[in-house]
């Protein structure tokens, strides 16, 4: 069953991909298609309540420890 919103536009599945209104809907979008595995919790639920709280209580994302940091700068030196 799905659940039709109210909206005085055309619904987001309907909008064509990277067309300007499909830009403006995804500057309000809380969750997208690249994330919701993490707002489902399916990573991990630690970074399912980062997100949840980043998202919707505007608590900042935590800043990655320097061993993560490290991590990321090998990764993306390869």
């Amino acid at each position: 069953m799905r659940l039709a919103l109210e909206c005085d536009t055309i619904p987001g599945p309907f909008l064509k991909q990277r067309s300007e209104e499909w830009f403006e809907m995804r500057k309000t979008t809380k969750v997208t298609g690249s994330v919701a595995h993490i707002a489902l919790g399916l990573e991990s639920l630690n970074k399912q309540k980062v997100f949840i709280e980043s998202v919707f209580s505007n608590v900042p994302h935590p800043e990655p420890t320097e061993q993560q940091q490290r991590a990321m700068n090998k990764w993306f030196q390869t």
